[in-house]
């Protein structure tokens, strides 16, 4: 017999299959990516968007390598199923970071249906208040929605003298509340400093590393598929985002030492270009290895081992001077910041993964 809570969970995952579709119709529309109009046709035929086939270069490279676009956005919703909600809300990240044992940002408070309230759930009566009192006593704070991706809506709050500056522009403290639209959720948390190296690479922004973890089916284990680290720059700020190859650079983590490639950055709407250093800071880039690598590398399996309801898992990490805190975690973690460094299904873990899941032949 059917429950009605199957008969719900069903209509739901449904009704997100076909936004999937439509949303990936919907930014391949808006793509500033420009290839000839034969490559283009060839790419979406065997579903790759433009921004996929020029970051892999499918004009010389074989495309049953790669993880295609539409598996990516559209398929691989079936892979976490229903449990993948667990992950798309930032307002449960802590409680289950904390189930894990996996340190995370602390929340300082949330807004729920229009009502601000406190990490502990007391209402908060007069927002502006409380909000000037929060950064003055923790000087720094993060914004952003419960539900987004890719940075949007993410707000970095600071106090500086007697001014307030939000994503580094100077703003009134009668114009703080502007910051959070009516009709979103947001959460407000600590803000986490980043670690020596990673603020030597750029330091206008948190640069994160972004580990990607799937489920091996036969082992019943998880593996770090890919590991890469974003830096930002001047067209990513305020965040690292690589925002699907437009923003800020993408380096690929070699998995035994921690170790960054050449750093990838889309430019011009029609190249990849290649920086063993960073182009505006100079710092250098390839060759630079992650603090604890493989102390951080060990703690990520385990805790994507203890989460095994979610085998496909997207980490996004802060390393610090004295430990990591995982900033998010993604349910549908784009594939361009890996795969322009290297085809996924080439690793034989990666295809049977997708295989076990009916997304690849």
């Amino acid at each position: 017999m059917i429950s009605p809570w199957d008969d719900y969970a069903w209509t739901v995952e449904r009704l997100r299959a076909i936004h999937k579709r439509f949303q990936f119709l919907w930014l391949e529309f808006r793509s500033p990516i420009r290839l000839p109009p034969a490559r283009t046709l060839r790419g979406w035929r065997k579903g790759f968007g433009r921004l996929s086939n020029l970051v892999y270069g499918l004009d010389r490279n074989d495309p049953s390598l790669y993880v295609s676009s539409f598996v990516e956005t559209v398929l691989s919703q079936r892979i976490n199923g229903y449990m993948d909600h667990l992950i798309n809300n930032k307002l449960l990240l802590p409680h289950l970071m904390e189930s894990i044992g996996l340190p995370c940002a602390r929340i300082l408070g949330f807004r729920r249906n229009g009502q601000w309230m406190t990490s502990s759930g007391t209402r908060i009566q007069d927002f502006p208040g409380w909000l000037e009192d929060l950064i003055s006593r923790e000087k720094n704070i993060v914004a952003k929605p419960v539900k987004g991706s890719k940075g949007k809506g993410l707000v970095f709050i600071e106090k500086s003298g007697n001014y307030f500056m939000a994503n580094g522009r100077e703003i009134e403290k009668m114009r703080l509340p502007g910051l959070f639209p009516k009709k979103r959720d947001f959460v407000i948390t600590a803000f986490v400093e980043q670690a020596g190296y990673a603020r030597s690479l750029y330091p206008h922004t948190s640069n994160t590393l972004r580990v990607l973890t799937l489920w091996d089916i036969d082992q019943n284990e998880p593996f770090v598929a890919a590991a890469a680290h974003r830096i930002g720059t001047r067209r990513s700020f305020p965040v690292d985002n690589w925002k699907a190859g437009l923003g800020g650079l993408a380096s690929e983590v070699s998995l035994d030492k921690g170790t960054l490639g050449s750093g990838a950055a889309v430019e011009d709407g029609n190249r990849v270009v290649w920086h063993t250093h960073h182009p505006e800071t100079g710092a250098a880039v390839r060759g630079v290895v992650v603090p604890r690598w493989q102390k951080i590398f060990e703690r990520i399996c385990e805790g994507a081992r203890r989460l095994c309801y979610l085998p496909f898992v997207g980490w996004d990490i802060l390393v610090t001077d004295e430990d990591f805190c995982v900033l998010e975690i993604n349910g549908f973690p784009g594939l361009h910041l890996h795969q322009v460094h290297r085809p996924l299904l080439a690793d034989p873990r990666v295809r049977l993964f997708y295989k076990n899941y009916g997304l690849v032949p």
